[in-house]
């Protein structure tokens, strides 16, 4: 009788971890798949797919539909594929969407251009990418940049 309630047991929690297994993101993401929905997601920032900042650790934000799985990845020019991040402990950078409907993650931006691709997966089937390209400014470059707007206004008059 102990015998059967534990195979019992052992096998519904197989099952369950199989069924988690299914859902979890893919390792790898093709560049040009663009998905099968639309609509499960809508980053809010950068507020363009193409966009630059001073914040080396920038806030991705996105409204989603509620229970929606998000992954981030990052794209391996190498390999010509998106692999998905993880974070200092190896954990994948994947995160399930309350009620409240908003998605947000931290990011460390390398100095060049950041592909990154953002995938909102809901039930089975049924995901959505947005790629996003953040470049990172050299601090140094932007006080140049205001420093000459300054001095261009002082020839003027400050017209």
């Amino acid at each position: 009788m102990k015998k059967k309630v534990f195979i019992s047991i052992l096998c519904a929690v197989l099952l369950l971890l199989g069924a988690l297994g299914a859902q979890a993101a893919p390792a790898e993401v093709s560049a040009y798949d663009g998905g099968t929905a639309s609509g499960l997601m809508i980053v809010k920032k950068p507020e363009t797919s193409v966009s630059s900042t001073t914040k080396q650790n920038y806030t991705l934000s996105a409204v989603c539909v509620s229970g929606v799985e998000v992954s981030l990845y990052s794209y391996d020019a190498a390999a010509g594929v998106f692999r998905l991040k993880t974070d200092a402990n190896g954990a994948p950078l994947t995160k399930s969407v309350n009620a409240g409907g908003i998605y947000l993650q931290e990011v460390d931006l390398s100095k060049e251009t950041n592909s990154l691709l953002l995938r909102a997966e809901y039930g089975e089937g049924n995901y959505q990418h947005v790629r996003l390209d953040i470049t990172l400014l050299d601090q140094g470059l932007l006080d140049s940049i205001r420093g000459f707007a300054a001095n261009f206004r002082s020839i003027f008059g400050g017209w």
